[in-house]
């Protein structure tokens, strides 16, 4: 049930469950529940064995876990803890249910098709077999997906018109601030430490991450703050360069809920670059609706983020081939541009948003190989992945989506990486066997002067790959392919 009032008892345990709003701040269930004048236990569910629970990636473990620190660290801050139990969410909810009496469990909404399973499941089982409410706020979305739609009563399938719809609804609610404190019960029910929690997968360790990262709602608010006070400015002109970046990188943190997009949403409306027409902060708050678009969509088409929303591409011919996968994930594809994306994601979690449409690009089109590979890999590496935005980025790129790119428009990587990366800054940083070539031929080292080559130490085909396909050759065979295709459909 959608929350819609507070109960106002002293003597009741209520319980938080924290997992897709890792905050205290602007935090509907915690505002509301301690409102309600009662004892409140925060908790948080460790993926563990459930029907429901698919693979988690073991990057958005360890973000879970470095987060978790920062949310316990939070919350005795008002003199309460975060009680962890790892398990199903059903059996480790019903057992905190029993260890604390509690009666009512507060929580926000869960947007992906697994979430919702677990919430309708649960909320079933707790009210029939325990006699306790579950209460659910919405604080992962701006606007509420049912109110979004077109005359037809339909959901949008092109962002423009979602986009001019939410920016004529009624305001954003302003965010709610965090509690000043929270009253504990007597007795804490046990816990299991964060640090005890298990990280395992066979992915490349995350060892690396924090060097680039440090996760938790105190980072969160300090990158916003960056962002809005030196960066916003520039947004609209920079955010697609690759060397002097001007993004703000809260993507990561708004995908495990440290902020929230009120927050985020209000104090870039707020702040002075917007109140004077800044192109850069509109420009930013577009790119909020447009994972508010990714959520959308994907709470009306479940079945996306796995098959394509044009149903009939997932009969389309694409190609079965590891070695090719195998350079493109690892960044020897001969592509400066590309190898230097694929190398700076399995590094530090994250590449900008153009970096991502080239090599996503480059694999469904040049490669031909199907966008769900592209798209596991992401969700695999991304310290930012969710099911939403992966799914409909790899789909508008592969133009089997909602309000997707048309097939025929295909990335050419080398003109790609002369417009953003015009002196080479970035691939000498993330490819450095060939940081000695001048910004002449490092874009395509494959038609350096062989004397060149020399001089500067790269040997194809030994200290850098050649190119594992000629693009022009590549973009010839994809229209091909999606022409044939077409007219395999009956159509013109």
């Amino acid at each position: 049930m959608l929350l819609d009032k507070t109960i106002n008892d002293n003597s009741l345990v209520v319980l938080v469950w924290f997992r897709n709003n890792l905050r205290i701040g602007d935090n509907p269930s915690l505002d509301i529940a301690s409102k309600s004048n009662s004892k409140i236990v925060p908790f948080f569910v460790w993926p563990g064995d459930s029907k429901y629970d698919t693979p988690v990636p073991n990057r958005t473990l360890w973000w879970l876990k470095e987060s978790l620190h920062v949310l316990n660290s939070q919350l005795e801050k008002i003199d309460s803890r975060l009680i962890i139990r790892t398990g199903s969410s059903i059996e480790s909810i019903t057992n905190l249910i029993k260890d604390t009496g509690a009666k009512s469990v507060y929580c926000d909404y869960g947007y992906e098709t697994h979430q919702r399973e677990i919430d309708y499941e649960l909320s079933l089982y707790l009210r029939k077999n325990l006699g306790v409410e579950m209460h659910f706020t919405r604080s992962n979305l701006l606007f509420d997906p049912s109110l979004v739609l077109n005359g037809n009563g339909r959901p949008y399938s092109v962002f423009s018109a979602f986009r001019k719809k939410c920016m004529s609804m009624a305001d954003i609610d302003n965010p709610v601030p965090a509690p000043n404190r929270l009253r504990s019960p007597k007795i804490w029910p046990d816990s299991e430490q964060i640090s005890d929690v298990r990280i395992l997968s066979n992915s490349p360790v995350p060892n690396m991450l924090s060097k680039y990262w440090k996760p938790g709602e105190v980072t969160a608010k300090s990158y916003l703050k960056r962002f809005i006070d030196s960066d916003i400015g520039d947004y609209q002109s920079k955010r697609d360069l690759f060397s002097d970046n001007r993004t703000s990188k809260l993507s990561p943190f708004i995908r495990h809920g440290e902020i929230s997009l009120r927050q985020i949403w209000h104090a870039v409306g707020n702040s002075a670059d917007v109140s004077r027409n800044d192109v850069g902060g509109y420009s930013f708050l577009r790119q909020l609706l447009w994972r508010e678009f990714a959520y959308h969509t994907m709470i009306h088409f479940p079945k996306s983020t796995t098959s394509s929303v044009k149903r009939e591409f997932d009969l389309f011919p694409w190609n079965i081939d590891e070695e090719s996968l195998i350079s493109w994930k690892f960044g020897k594809t001969g592509f400066p541009i590309v190898d230097a994306g694929m190398r700076e994601l399995i590094e530090t979690g994250w590449i900008n948003n153009r970096i991502r449409m080239i090599v996503s690009s480059f694999l469904v089109k040049n490669l031909l190989i199907s966008w769900q590979q592209g798209a596991a890999w992401f969700k695999e590496l991304l310290v930012d992945g969710d099911d939403a935005n992966n799914s409909l980025g790899w789909q508008w790129v592969s133009g089997c989506g909602v309000d997707q790119n048309p097939y025929f428009r295909i990335f050419n990587p080398i003109t790609q990486s002369k417009r953003f990366d015009a002196e080479g800054t970035y691939i000498k940083k993330w490819v450095p066997e060939l940081q000695s070539l001048s910004k002449l031929w490092i874009h395509e080292p494959s038609k350096a002067p062989r004397n060149e080559l020399s001089k500067c130490g790269v040997k194809l085909g030994e200290s850098y790959p050649l190119p594992i396909i000629d693009h022009k050759y590549a973009r010839d065979r994809a229209l091909t392919a999606y022409t044939d295709f077409r007219k395999s459909l009956g159509e013109n």
